[in-house]
């Protein structure tokens, strides 16, 4: 997918049921981006698409109520996030394969 398909219909579409999962509903996607847009006018909505991304992973760490909890929460936000960075973040794709490796043989200890 390029850049130029990337619309906030497409953003719910996809990842509407995950960001829901995590307490932003499609119509906060819609009403964030306006905010957002203002004050990062000119970024593409792949940018904005992260920064949600990254508002799951600040939600994960406040509100799972155990280490497995969190770490279950993690990895599920880790795979979706490696999804968008093979795509839009390339530089970070290493990064991320690396700590989701790491947090499925954490959790696997764990249990």
């Amino acid at each position: 997918m390029q850049e130029s398909d990337l619309t906030l219909e497409w953003i719910i579409n996809n990842y509407g049921n995950f960001f829901q999962k995590y307490g932003i509903s499609p119509s906060d996607i819609v009403k964030k981006y306006s905010g957002w847009n203002e004050s990062n006018n000119g970024k593409p909505i792949s940018e904005y698409l992260f920064s949600l991304l990254l508002e799951i992973g600040f939600f994960i760490a406040k509100s799972a109520e155990t280490k497995e909890q969190g770490l279950e929460w993690k990895i599920e936000w880790e795979e979706i996030l490696l999804d968008f960075c093979k795509v839009y973040r390339k530089v970070d794709v290493r990064y991320y394969k690396r700590q989701l490796k790491f947090d499925k043989t954490l959790l696997q200890k764990m249990i």
